[in-house]
């Protein structure tokens, strides 16, 4: 498979915690889990996805670069949680899109899935709210496609 020159850009994660009504509207940037001490923003490079051998009665993995997990702190409650997306691409893309908040009993829930059109240097926002009365410990993006 050829790799293909479009790029995906900047992704971060902003949230709003539930706080007093005179800080309601503050927003944290979250750690990536694995990177750089404090790294916030993550630029990749979305490869095609790699080869994968079938192995009979097993699902197959195929190998690709499209996660990025960010932490969430667990001493403070957050009321929804926004990953903000950017095209460095050198022309327009579209991009394969997950937003999962993972939780500690080993379940995630899928905020946002669809295919994202997006030309050089535009963003766009996906948002996902926590389940009523628990907190994930990670947000999980999965950014990729054959086409981007």
């Amino acid at each position: 498979m050829i790799a293909r020159p479009a790029a995906l850009g900047t992704l971060c994660l902003l949230l709003s915690a539930s706080l007093p009504l005179s800080a309601q509207n503050r927003c944290s940037l979250l750690k990536v889990v694995g990177g750089e001490a404090n790294q916030t923003v993550v630029s990749k490079k979305v490869s095609p996805p790699g080869a994968f051998i079938p192995v009979p009665f097993v699902t197959p993995k195929i190998r690709n670069n499209w996660n990025t997990d960010f932490e969430v702190p667990s001493n403070v409650s957050f009321t929804k949680y926004i990953a903000k997306i950017e095209s460095i691409s050198t022309k327009k893309a579209t991009f394969s899109t997950s937003m999962f908040l993972k939780y500690s009993n080993d379940t995630a829930d899928e905020t946002y899935k669809g295919d994202i059109q997006l030309t050089p240097g535009q963003s766009t926002e996906l948002r996902g709210n926590p389940r009523r009365g628990e907190q994930p410990y990670q947000v999980n993006l999965l950014i990729g496609g054959f086409n981007a």
